[in-house]
């Protein structure tokens, strides 16, 4: 029968027996160990390359101390266990290729410095899959702990749902970090750091990212939605790139405070309440170029005179912050079984996109994104390696008329950028290789007088 354990402390030692060998620890050659109950006070771990599964039961504490601690380890993994009100949940010092995965990790403390997960001086370590709530800072990292990887965890309900301090070269990535105050927070020289691919950060009570006197980070395709305040805040920053992020709903879309050089485009900012303030300000780029385009603003109304996504009119935040390119639709990125990218920029809804390597070709399904919508369009930027250009546009198996048709908006040695629209329903949109298309056409007009043919035949018996 297993319960809770009331003994001294559990310490893995460095020979690989728990002392006390009483814990409610199990082994499998000293290297796979997996808990048995409960316990009631802090763990130590003392060896490397081991794993700690602990299949769901709880370490307690008292509001003090450390609950899971590593100091100079390294290819430990800590799994499946669930821990509560320490002074820091699960904390790294001067560890390297460590594991912190799906564990449940919360503190009902009044403390004012309390930590669900912390790393100090520590690296290349993945935390990834946890529960972490209810704390001051739900996951910080620390004291130049560099190159970690922290995926895929649900943060919520805390000060400092993300913390980066004096720390380069992480990645977040795929975590859900919702209903904190700060959703992310880099600060104090917090460089060179990706906050990205998947993110999503609503409903915090202040920013969703804040960065502070940092340089060098990447906030890239994330969902900023409902936060309070900011979904993005650059103070005191520079050289921060925000890109292809869809920021909605918030009080400002992106905010930036005695911040230069920073690069804000190919967002999509969409209903907040003001959609960008700038305060001692300059030197930001809120655009790519006239091929390549800006945010979407779905305040701006300028027109498209030429037909080519992009407005002829700049979007004006200040005398020195000006998006010269508004694009006319929401800025997307979509990945191919080759890892190309191809982008689109649409006023649709785009569903279904998918890339065909043995005939070559992309589909995707479009639809009108309000149901006042009549008019569609959709500027592409294709790598040449997936579909070797010139292009040919079919809609709805060519039933449905393409119009405004470019082919050749721009081209370097390796895209093709073009642009098209159509009266807006659900459409199936296929982009073919000329060639391609030049030989399925006749096959199509074969099938077709086939048809007709056996319906003649038909009514003729």
């Amino acid at each position: 029968m297993t319960g809770v354990q009331t003994c001294a402390l559990p310490i893995f030692r460095a020979d690989g027996s728990i002392d006390p060998p009483t814990a409610a620890i199990s082994t499998a050659g000293n290297i796979t160990y997996v808990f048995t109950g409960d316990f009631n006070d802090s763990i130590v771990i003392e060896r490397d390359n081991i794993l700690v599964d602990g299949a769901g039961f709880k370490v307690q504490g008292n509001g003090t101390g450390k609950g899971v601690s590593l100091t100079q380890r390294t290819n430990v993994t800590i799994k499946n266990a669930t821990i509560r009100d320490f002074t820091y949940g699960i904390w790294l010092n001067q560890s390297a290729n460590n594991r912190i995965l799906e564990n449940d990790v919360a503190s009902n403390t009044t403390q004012m410095n309390n930590y669900g997960v912390r790393l100090e001086f520590s690296t290349d370590n993945v935390i990834s899959g946890n529960n972490i709530t209810g704390n001051r800072f739900s996951l910080a990292l620390t004291s130049h702990s560099s190159n970690n990887i922290i995926a895929g965890n649900n943060v919520r309900s805390s000060i400092y749902g993300i913390a980066l301090e004096d720390s380069q070269n992480n990645t977040i990535a795929g975590n859900r970090i919702a209903h904190n105050m700060f959703g992310t927070f880099l600060f104090s020289s917090a460089d060179n750091n990706q906050v990205c691919e998947g993110n999503v950060i609503a409903g915090n009570s202040q920013s969703g990212i804040q960065i502070v006197s940092s340089t060098g980070n990447l906030v890239h395709k994330n969902n900023l939605t409902a936060n309070s305040e900011d979904g993005v805040f650059l103070d005191s920053s520079t050289g921060n790139s925000v890109v292809e992020n869809y920021i909605r709903g918030n009080k400002y879309g992106v905010r930036a405070y005695s911040s230069l050089g920073n690069f804000v485009f190919h967002n999509s900012l969409v209903a907040n309440m003001q959609q960008v303030q700038v305060v001692n300000s300059s030197f930001n780029q809120w655009d790519d170029g006239s091929i390549s385009g800006g945010n979407y603003w779905s305040d701006h109304l300028g027109a498209d005179t030429n037909h080519d996504g992009i407005s002829e009119f700049p979007y004006t935040i200040d005398a020195v912050n000006v998006d010269n390119y508004p694009l006319k639709g929401m800025f997307l990125s979509f990945n191919t079984s080759r890892n190309q990218p191809t982008i689109v920029v649409s006023n649709s809804t785009i569903k279904q996109f998918r890339y065909d390597e043995t005939n070559r070709t992309i589909t995707m399904t479009v639809s009108n994104s309000s149901s006042i919508q009549s008019f569609g369009f959709c500027r592409m930027c294709i790598p040449k390696n997936l579909i070797p250009p010139p292009y040919t546009v079919v809609i709805d198996g060519g039933s449905t008329a393409v119009t405004d048709f470019n082919g050749e908006l721009h081209d370097n040695s390796t895209h093709r950028w073009i642009y098209f629209a159509y009266q807006h329903s659900i459409h199936e949109v296929v982009i073919i290789p000329e060639f391609l298309y030049a030989l399925l056409l006749p096959l199509c007009m074969i099938a077709t007088l086939l048809k007709i043919g056996r319906a003649s035949c038909r009514e003729r018996v």
